[in-house]
């Protein structure tokens, strides 16, 4: 089926947006001889006019058009999607290379001399980076994990991803979310994961007295760690790999 994409954002009809935008993308934007570059440039400037377009019917209501759901959509996330590369397959999703991976890795280890986080900080972050790279779930699905999210059936440890009760009571600025009701599921993870999350809950936030929120990871200040905590996370790890390697490539949460 054929869609207008102007009716379709002068109506408010985002669902049909996010779920054809997809289809166009790939017919438009991401032609073979558009430079990457161009392309990320394009997908700028259509997000921009989105946001444009979704705060028009908030403010507005000139059409009634599904609140809740726009406001769990998390407009970078989304767009972010669509960062593509080229080879000689043709266009492929980004994604990180084994060299990547290693050099990642040495920077995230605990107490490696390239960590550019405080001792209080590098088990932490370098437990978000793992369950980033060894499950492939979304910023807001980690930043939504409960310490009674990581059970083990059957022998095998698994992360229980969805909406709970706390989403409600969540005081972050930006909230982060759970983008649809089919991303309710358990996604399986090593022991070793399993034990590193459980002997951080036992040592870094049962002897906190102050934390008095469920979610796994937290700030300097006790609270939930926030969206923009992660991305500062990975605006340090590519500063070092900038410096440390002439080839690094800027890695996002995204990417992992």
């Amino acid at each position: 089926m054929d869609y207008n994409l102007d009716n379709i954002l002068l109506n408010g009809d985002f669902r049909i947006f996010f779920s054809e935008f997809g289809r166009s993308a790939q017919l438009f934007i991401f032609k073979n001889e558009i430079k990457i570059q161009n392309q990320i440039i394009k997908l700028d400037c259509i997000k921009n006019y989105i946001k444009w377009s979704i705060d028009r019917h908030l403010n507005r209501n000139a059409n009634p058009i599904d609140v809740d759901y726009i406001k769990s959509v998390d407009l970078d996330d989304f767009f972010n999607t669509f960062i593509l590369r080229r080879n000689n397959t043709g266009l492929q999703f980004k994604s990180l290379t084994s060299s990547q991976l290693k050099s990642l890795h040495e920077i995230i280890q605990v107490n490696s001399d390239l960590n550019p986080f405080t001792v209080f900080l590098q088990n932490r972050n370098y437990l978000i980076l793992r369950i980033l790279l060894d499950t492939g779930i979304r910023i807001g699905e980690l930043l939504n994990l409960t310490t009674l999210d990581i059970k083990i059936i059957a022998d095998v440890p698994y992360l229980v991803i969805g909406r709970h009760e706390y989403m409600a009571t969540d005081k972050r600025t930006r909230r982060p979310s759970i983008k649809t009701d089919q991303s309710n599921r358990l996604v399986a993870i090593s022991k070793n994961l399993y034990e590193n999350l459980l002997l951080y809950i036992k040592k870094d936030r049962r002897n906190n007295s102050k934390i008095n929120h469920p979610y796994i990871f937290t700030a300097k200040n006790n609270d939930p760690i926030s969206i923009n905590a992660i991305y500062d996370i990975f605006n340090k790890i590519n500063n070092v790999g900038i410096l440390s390697s002439p080839t690094w490539e800027r890695i996002t949460p995204h990417i992992c």
